[in-house]
């Protein structure tokens, strides 16, 4: 430890991670400098003096933290680093910084100053220095932890009341309302009303068939730009907006999935299909789409080959569409089929496809039955989830708390945090299934009630991606074979067939066939 510090260089060090503790730099500032000046340290303000709000950018501020460790760590000079308390020096006992800053206490190249809690660290600091500095990093981890479960809990409510605790997509806008007793936010959400209409022209858009970057091209030249940077949106950021389901009324946080409190933009029918468009784009690049609008057939990725399996890919002949073999020209030898011919098999098993009003009563019932009975087993087995998520949660209390008492080291309680949050996954996980198969089934009946009803109609009337939809939700392996069409209905579709009074047969000498009765 230096008893003169006349004309020894410091770095002053100033840092908030909270957003009541900005207004405190200036304060932090000035008590750094007097307390340089008091001690004689050599400080040029412009290069030795070092500010870090990590409010807004955390990450950033943080690495910036660990670049001037590293620089600090490179220095030849000697140097006395000042921070105003422990807890604006770290909050982290096992952050990389603090072991850096130790070691060079320790080979004498520099010292630790906390300017208003009067602690000196050097490499000849005697135990109960040491002991000291290490107890108000924990007592400050600790406070953070505090911070970090009130901010948890306020969450875990705001998601229970159908807040939004984050911030919300292109669309809505998080605005002040105004400020508590205690001088804090009071925020809510709203619609965009300049923006929220673009949100509905790209869902449209996307329905008629054109791609993600067609759409990114519309809504530029009509004006759309990010209201924080007022510039235009990325393919990448039109993509996010045609799969969130915000916009319908649902919001994501960790792996809680609600219903939010805020006005729905998009209708739930239209988010739907759009999700069924761009799962049948997965497999593509949004980046790599064309500009124009897709050309699409009423078959396409649905006629195989009944030779080799291939698809058979349509084209445009002389104003006829016909269907080929992908793989026709590698002496595959079947022969194409034109989509007239298609069509007629499908509409004979459309026109077919029809039941009536009490046969839907009747059918809907006894699938409300089941569904009732399976009530019980979703209670209990979401009853069993909850208990032990709430065990491991009180397992890592209980681990944290061994650790602030020093009965586990850190490296313990880590594992043991580990362990419990991978278990605690896998419980969302299933939690998760258990909310997706409740109710789905009965849904989903009545879903395919309706279209048994409507199938022709639906068919005969919608334009050519909409039919295309429409014939991936009926027929399974629809194959063609030297211009003869066979297939076979998906389940719960081809029930109807055997819910009428009279008999039919599906059509076609190789078709998969299933009696009415």
């Amino acid at each position: 430890m230096h008893k003169n510090y006349e004309g020894v260089k410091g770095v002053l060090i100033a840092r908030v991670s909270e957003e009541g503790q900005r207004k405190a730099l200036p304060a932090q500032k000035r008590n750094l400098m007097e307390y340089a000046d008091k001690r004689g340290l050599v400080v040029d303000e412009e290069k030795d003096y070092y500010e870090f709000d990590e409010t807004a950018y955390k990450s950033d501020e943080r690495a910036k933290f660990h670049e001037l460790t590293n620089e600090i760590s490179k220095l030849s000079e000697f140097r006395v680093v000042v921070f105003d308390k422990v807890d604006r020096f770290t909050r982290d006992y096992s952050d990389e910084s603090v072991r850096t800053f130790r070691k060079l206490v320790k080979a004498g190249k520099i010292e630790l100053h906390f300017a208003s809690e009067g602690l000196i660290v050097h490499k000849n600091s005697p135990s109960p220095d040491w002991t000291r500095l290490g107890m108000s990093m924990v007592m400050s981890e600790n406070y953070s932890a505090c911070v970090s479960d009130n901010v948890k809990r306020w969450q875990k409510n705001a998601i229970a009341t159908g807040i939004y605790p984050g911030k919300v997509p292109i669309g809505y806008l998080n605005v002040i309302k105004g400020y508590d007793k205690r001088g804090d936010k009071i925020t809510d959400v709203i619609v965009d009303e300049e923006r929220a209409p673009y949100i509905k022209k790209a869902y449209e858009l996307r329905l008629q068939g054109y791609s993600v970057k067609a759409i990114t091209l519309r809504l530029k030249k009509d004006g759309l730009t990010n209201p924080k940077t007022m510039r235009s949106l990325p393919p990448s950021s039109i993509d996010v907006m045609l799969k969130n389901p915000f916009y319908v009324g649902e919001a994501k946080w960790g792996d809680t999935v609600y219903k939010h409190c805020y006005p729905p933009i998009i209708d739930s029918r239209v988010f739907e299909a759009v999700q069924r468009i761009n799962d049948e784009n997965a497999k593509g690049s949004f980046g790599a789409a064309k500009t124009s609008v897709c050309k699409v057939y009423p078959h396409s990725k649905l006629l195989y080959c009944g030779v080799c399996g291939g698809v058979m890919s349509p084209y445009t002949k002389k104003g006829h569409v016909y269907l080929r073999c992908s793989k026709s020209k590698a002496e595959c030898g079947n022969c194409g089929v034109s989509e007239v011919e298609v069509d007629e098999t499908v509409t004979d098993v459309l026109d077919h496809l029809q039941i009536t009003d009490a046969d839907v009563s009747r059918i809907l019932k006894r699938m409300k039955d089941k569904h009732d009975n399976e009530q019980l087993y979703f209670a209990n087995q979401s009853k069993q989830i909850r208990d032990e998520y709430r065990r491991l949660e009180h397992k890592k209390d209980v681990a944290y708390d061994d650790r602030l008492n020093g009965s586990i080291t850190l490296s313990q309680y880590e594992k043991i945090a580990a362990q419990c949050d991978k278990r605690m996954a896998e419980l969302d996980e299933q939690a998760a299934q258990l909310e997706s198969e409740d109710g789905s089934f009965l849904v989903d009946a009545a879903y395919l009630l309706e279209l048994a009803k409507r199938a022709s109609e639906l068919y005969k009337s919608s334009r050519n991606e909409l039919k295309n939809k429409l014939l991936k939700t009926i027929f399974s392996n629809l194959k063609s074979t030297n211009k003869k069409v066979d297939f076979s209905l998906l389940k719960g579709i081809d029930i109807f067939f055997l819910a009428s009074k009279t008999e039919f047969w599906l059509p076609g000498p190789g078709s998969n066939r299933q009696p009415r009765s």
